[in-house]
C-alpha cells in the first residue's frame, strides 16, 4: 500500500511534480543517480531521469528474488480452457528469465536489437519480455490471434531481429495456429528475420523452416546461461516498442524509453491502490498497448504476484475470471471496461456462485463504463470499481477514479488535463470541447520513431487525445468519445456516449454503439438468452426520442451478437460507419472478432429490406 492517501497523493503529483517524481524514482534501483530530473527539449516530451543508468528486469527481479521476496509467488499462470496452472516465485522467474536473457545474447541480441514476441498470455511471453529488458534489447508484443495481414504489417514496420512464438494456443476449444502463421507472414514481408524461437505446446503442427528456428526448449538448454548480468542502460534508451489500439486506423508505433517508463508503470499501479500485498488478477491481452504493464512488469516492480490469465471472460463458462480469483485468492482484477461490461449479460448466478470476498478493487479502462453497468458493478461487487481512462502515447492512466471517491474522475499522476472549444480555449463548465493533455508530460510518454511527429502540438503546449469531452466547474472530466464519432443532425452535434448510454440503460441490453451513415444507426447487442424484436427496435427508438428531441431520433436499431473490438476492446465505429456507408472500412489489421463482420453486413442488409 502507499503511505499517503490516493488522492493526496495524486494532488502532491501535479501540485509539487518535481519533488513527486523524484520521490518515485528514489524507489527503484540506479546505478548512477539522474543528474536533471526533467531536462526539456525542442518536443512536448521532456527526458525524465535524465543521464540516469538503470534496468527494467532489474528493478522488476533481481531486488526482490535477492531480497525478502525471493519465495514469493511473482507469476502464476492459469490456463481457463484446460485448467493447467504454473507458479514461478521471485527466484525460479529470476533464474527462468536469466536463462532465456542467455539464449537471446547467444543469438546475438544487443542493447537496441529489436525482439517481436508473439505469444499468448502464458508465463514465456512474461520470461520473453523480461529477458528482453534485461539484455537492453527493444521488445514488442502482437495479439496472438493476428491475422496474416497485421502480423506482416508489424513485421515491415517493426524489423525483428529475432521473433518468440508458439505453435499455437486454444480459442473456445478451438486450436488456433500461430507458427503457420508467422510462416506464412514472414514470407509475404520478405523480412529476414535471423532467429524464430517456437515454443511447442503440442496444439497444432508446424514445420521447421531452414535454420533460423530453434524451439523454446533448445534454447534454453543449449544456448542459456544461468546468470546474465543486467545491461546498464540509459535512462532515455528504448526500452519497447507499443502500437496504438487501431480504433481510428492502422496502429501507430511509439518508442518507450527506459527510466521513464519504469517510474510510470510503478505509479500506475500505485494510482489504482496496488500495493505488495496485493494478487493481480490481469486479463489484459499482452498484444494491447498496456497488456503487459498490468500483467508483467507493473505488478513485479511493486513486489506484488501477478496472475497471468490465458482464455476469455465467457469461456469455458461466464465464470471463468470469477474461478480464477477465487482459485488463486487475487484481490485486483484489471481488465478492460469491454470485458468487464461484457460478463453483465449473463445471468448474476455466475459471480454469485464465487466466493469473492477476498477481492479488494476492480480496475477497467478502455472506453468509460456506461452508467447501466457502472449500476450492476455496484449491485454485483462488494469491491470498489475503479475506471481509468488511458492512450497508448501515455503509460500512466490519464484519468482515474479512487478507492473511496469511485464516482469522479481525477486526473492521473502528474497530468495537467483540459477541454478545448473550437477555438483552442478552455471550454466552458460541462460545455464538450477536445480533451488536451498540456504539457510538461509527466514520464512515460511514448514517442514516435518519427521525430517529426512529436513536434506536433508544441506550438499548443501539449497533447491532442483525439477525445472529447466535458470539464465541471471541480475539475472533473467526462470523456464522451472519439471526436469524429458524433452523431450530426439538423446542426446540432451530439456525442455518440450519450445516445449510447441511452440504449444501454435498457436492462435487456448488454452494449451498443451508433454510428451515422445516411441515417444514424444503433448496432445493439442483448444480454443472453434475450431475443431481439419489433416492440425492443421501438422501445429504443422512443427512449432515445424522449431523451434528446426527435433530430436526435434513430432510424435504424439492429441487433448483433457483439460489437466488432479492438484487441484492447475499444469499439470500432469508423468501421460500422464505413459498413453503413457502404465505403471502405479501411485498415481491420487491429480488429479482435473479424467473425462478427458478415453478420454486421447481414443485419445492414436486412434492415434496408
Amino acid at each position: 500500500m502507499i503511505e499517503k492517501g490516493i488522492i493526496e497523493w495524486l494532488a502532491e503529483s501535479v501540485e509539487k511534480p518535481d519533488s513527486f517524481w523524484a520521490e518515485e524514482g528514489d524507489k527503484y534501483t540506479w546505478w548512477k543517480k539522474w543528474s536533471a530530473l526533467r531536462r526539456e527539449e525542442p518536443d512536448v516530451s521532456p527526458r525524465w531521469f535524465d543521464g540516469g543508468v538503470t534496468n527494467l528486469c532489474a528493478n522488476a527481479l533481481d531486488r526482490h528474488a535477492n531480497g525478502k521476496n525471493r519465495g514469493k509467488a511473482a507469476l502464476i499462470w492459469e490456463n481457463a480452457e484446460t485448467g493447467e496452472t504454473k507458479v514461478y516465485t521471485y527466484w525460479h522467474l529470476f533464474g527462468e528469465v536469466n536463462r532465456f536473457a542467455g539464449a537471446l545474447k547467444n543469438m546475438g541480441v544487443m542493447p537496441g536489437t529489436r525482439v517481436l514476441v508473439y505469444l499468448p498470455m502464458i508465463p514465456e511471453a512474461a520470461i520473453s519480455l523480461l529477458a528482453c529488458a534485461r539484455v537492453g534489447a527493444v521488445s514488442s508484443t502482437i495479439w496472438p490471434g493476428a491475422g496474416i495481414l497485421p502480423l506482416t504489417n508489424r513485421l515491415k514496420e517493426f524489423k525483428p531481429r529475432v521473433v518468440v512464438t508458439a505453435d499455437g494456443f486454444l480459442y473456445r476449444g478451438r486450436k488456433a495456429q500461430m507458427k503457420a502463421m508467422l510462416d506464412s507472414s514472414i514470407e509475404e514481408s520478405g523480412l529476414t528475420v535471423n532467429q524464430v524461437v517456437v515454443l511447442d505446446r503440442k496444439l497444432s503442427p508446424w514445420e521447421q523452416v531452414g535454420l533460423r528456428e530453434v524451439t523454446w526448449k533448445e534454447a534454453m538448454e543449449q544456448l542459456g546461461e544461468h546468470a546474465v548480468t543486467p545491461e546498464k542502460l540509459a535512462s532515455s534508451a528504448p526500452s519497447g516498442m507499443v502500437y496504438t489500439s487501431g480504433a481510428t486506423g492502422r496502429p501507430r508505433p511509439l518508442l518507450r524509453d527506459t527510466g521513464g517508463t519504469m517510474v510510470a508503470l510503478g505509479a500506475a499501479m500505485r494510482a489504482s491502490g496496488v500495493g505488495e500485498d496485493d494478487i493481480v488478477l490481469s486479463t489484459s491481452d499482452i498484444g494491447a498497448p498496456h497488456g503487459p504493464d498490468d500483467a508483467i512488469f507493473g505488478p513485479l516492480l511493486i513486489g506484488a504476484t501477478s496472475v497471468l490469465y490465458e482464455g476469455l471472460p465467457d469461456y469455458p463458462t461466464p465464470g471463468s475470471w470469477w474461478d480464477a480469483l477465487e482459485k488463486h485468492g487475487a484481490t485486483t482484477v484489471i481488465c478492460p471496461t469491454a470485458d468487464f461490461a461484457w460478463l453483465r449479460r449473463f445471468h448474476s448466478k455466475w459471480i454469485a456462485s464465487h466466493n469473492l470476498a477476498g477481492l479488494r478493487r476492480i480496475v477497467v479502462h478502455g472506453e468509460p463504463l456506461h452508467e447501466a453497468a457502472r449500476k450492476w458493478a455496484g449491485e454485483m461487487f462488494r469491491a470498489p470499481l475503479i475506471e481509468q481512462y488511458r492512450l497508448a502515447e501515455f503509460t500512466l492512466p490519464l484519468l482515474t477514479t479512487t478507492q473511496g471517491d469511485e464516482s469522479r474522475f481525477h486526473a492521473g499522476p502528474g497530468v495537467h488535463l483540459e477541454a478545448l472549444d473550437a477555438e483552442g480555449k478552455s471550454s466552458a463548465p460541462h460545455a464538450v470541447g477536445r480533451l488536451f493533455v498540456k504539457a510538461p508530460f509527466p514520464p512515460g510518454f511514448n514517442n514516435s520513431p518519427d521525430e517529426s511527429e512529436n513536434k506536433q502540438g508544441a506550438d499548443s503546449g501539449g497533447y491532442d487525445t483525439g477525445d472529447v469531452a466535458q470539464c465541471s466547474e471541480g475539475g472533473e472530466f467526462k470523456v464522451l468519445g472519439r471526436a469524429g464519432d458524433e452523431i450530426r443532425v439538423g446542426g446540432e452535434i451530439y456525442p455518440s456516449r450519450l445516445i449510447e448510454e441511452i440504449i444501454v440503460s435498457n436492462f435487456v441490453v448488454a452494449e451498443a454503439a451508433v454510428a451515422q451513415g445516411e441515417e444514424v444507426a444503433a448496432f445493439v447487442a442483448l444480454k443472453d438468452k434475450m431475443p431481439g424484436a419489433n416492440p425492443l427496435k421501438d422501445e429504443i427508438i422512443k427512449a432515445v426520442r424522449d431523451a434528446l428531441g426527435e433530430e436526435a431520433a434513430l432510424k435504424k436499431v439492429m441487433f448483433i451478437k457483439a460489437l466488432p473490438r479492438t484487441p484492447s476492446g475499444k469499439a470500432l465505429r469508423r468501421v460500422l460507419k464505413a459498413m453503413l456507408l457502404e465505403t471502405g472500412v479501411g485498415d481491420l489489421s487491429s480488429i479482435r472478432n473479424p467473425d462478427i463482420l458478415p453478420i454486421v453486413k447481414d443485419a445492414i442488409k436486412a434492415s434496408r429490406l
